[in-house]
């Protein structure tokens, strides 16, 4: 502070010079979080400088609301120094308030409060997209300060009803949080920590349960989905709609068709394929699916209608996105079609479709099926959907292993075939009393005479076979 003090006595009119970037010392001092010395003596010396805004309209209390690692003793005796001229209620040019900095970047609830009592309207003002506070906190929600931040907002009945207060674009803050998300990995459980708490907060405020809420819940990644499920508001909230008649009687309609489905198609795949691979003149089978393909035309038909009036509510909303990044609907229409295909193949089977082909298309197509029945418990069970969204981090976490123990069998796999191709033991064909004779095979029984067979073996052998 003394070499400060001793250049501004020296030249009084170089606090008041900008650099390029339209830059007072003060700029500096309060971007870089200088102490209250420093600041009294660059502001005594030119008071103008604390309202003074750079090229793009900030003034140095923008870039002090920034800090959240000083001493929270100077940054409210800092914060004091530069809104008592007014620079609280300076916007930049994108609208944004030093209070909308402060909640985008995360300070110390110390500088929240003396910006709050400085300017009570910045706890619900609005910036150029029309994004409050809240907004700025939430889609900033994995830095270290923002649970502290959306408490902090919380508390003010104003700033705690913008919980609800959509921007330009029609997005509430947990919009803009599901976004922010999209496509973000939380592996650093710091980050994830301060993600789940600010959302948590979020939701003891208890926003009113639009449908436009709904869809920015499912839109949040599934990690997080399991903090919002056993939030009380959200429980309310779900069971509030399940005791609802007509919802309840459409999510208990879905598990009985989907089982309707399942059965049918299983019993008429069965007797499809027998009339395929049995002579059904010698044998007797007959045609008798004709009630089971009925139940699959109506089920199926009943989830494409349950589609598309999805699909049209979601257009109306203008939140059609959702539905295009929900692997749950991608599934369903998956079902929908392979269904109906397959339905229509066991119709009139005058389609050219092989007979294997066949039986591997229906055997897929019950796979989906049962997938589709874990989806729909996923979604309508608590305790299940956290046991499977388990199964999926350990599997996750698994993975590199895996992958690993992948690569050590086709290495073996590999060298081993290398090894003995084209040897003796491959070349000749075992006779009766050798190692390896199998007086069924017409070709060497020797493990390792082909890849196929030596991957299998070092599988085996990795097993716990020997020999």
């Amino acid at each position: 502070v003394d070499v400060i003090a001793a250049m501004v006595e020296a030249a009084p009119e170089i606090v008041s010079w900008t650099d390029s970037h339209g830059w007072l010392p003060l700029h500096h001092a309060c971007a870089n979080g200088a102490n209250p010395d420093v600041m009294k003596v660059l502001i005594d010396a030119y008071e103008a400088g604390k309202v003074a805004q750079d090229n793009q309209k900030r003034t140095p209390l923008h870039f002090y609301a920034t800090r959240n690692s000083d001493n929270p003793a100077f940054m409210t005796e800092n914060a004091l120094l530069l809104t008592d001229s007014g620079a609280a209620e300076l916007t930049d040019k994108g609208g944004m308030l030093p209070m909308h900095y402060a909640c985008a970047y995360g300070t110390d609830t110390v500088v929240l409060q003396v910006l709050a009592e400085a300017y009570p309207e910045s706890l619900t003002a609005r910036e150029n997209k029309g994004r409050t506070p809240m907004h700025l906190a939430m889609v900033n929600a994995h830095r270290d300060s923002t649970p502290h931040v959306v408490e902090f907002l919380l508390q003010h009945e104003e700033a705690k009803n913008t919980a609800n207060t959509r921007d330009s674009d029609g997005y509430l803050p947990l919009h803009l949080l599901a976004l922010a998300l999209k496509g973000y990995r939380a592996d650093d459980p710091a980050k994830r920590h301060n993600i789940s708490k600010s959302l948590q907060l979020y939701l003891n405020a208890e926003p009113v349960a639009a449908a436009d809420f709904l869809n920015a819940l499912q839109a949040l990644p599934e990690w997080l989905q399991d903090t919002a499920v056993v939030s009380q508001h959200v429980r309310n909230v779900l069971n509030e709609k399940i005791v609802r008649r007509l919802p309840t009687a459409i999510l208990m309609l879905d598990g009985y068709m989907l089982v309707v489905i399942i059965v049918c198609f299983g019993m008429a795949s069965a007797n499809h394929i027998d009339l395929r691979f049995e002579n059904a003149e010698e044998t007797g089978v007959k045609n008798e699916t004709e009630t089971q393909l009925a139940f699959l035309f109506l089920g199926a038909s009943y989830f494409m209608t349950r589609e598309l009036i999805q699909i049209a509510s979601l257009l109306s909303l203008g939140s059609f996105s959702s539905w295009l990044w929900d692997f749950t609907n991608w599934l369903d229409v998956g079902v929908i079609f392979l269904v109906l295909y397959f339905s229509v193949l066991m119709t009139d089977d005058s389609w050219g479709v092989s007979d294997e082909t066949f039986r591997s298309g229906v055997t897929f197509t019950q796979g989906v099926l049962y997938v589709d029945v874990i989806v729909y418990l996923k979604s309508t069970y608590v305790d299940f959907a956290v046991f499977v969204n388990g199964v999926y981090y350990v599997v996750q976490r698994l993975l590199a292993f895996l992958i690993a123990v992948g690569v050590i069998l086709l290495a073996f796999a590999q060298m081993f075939f290398f090894i003995y191709k084209n040897t003796e033991l491959c070349d000749k064909s075992p006779l009766e009393g050798d190692e390896f004779y199998d007086p069924e095979a017409e070709y060497c029984r020797f493990p390792h005479c082909t890849f196929e067979n030596s991957l299998l073996k070092v599988y085996t052998m990795m097993m716990g076979e020997i020999g």
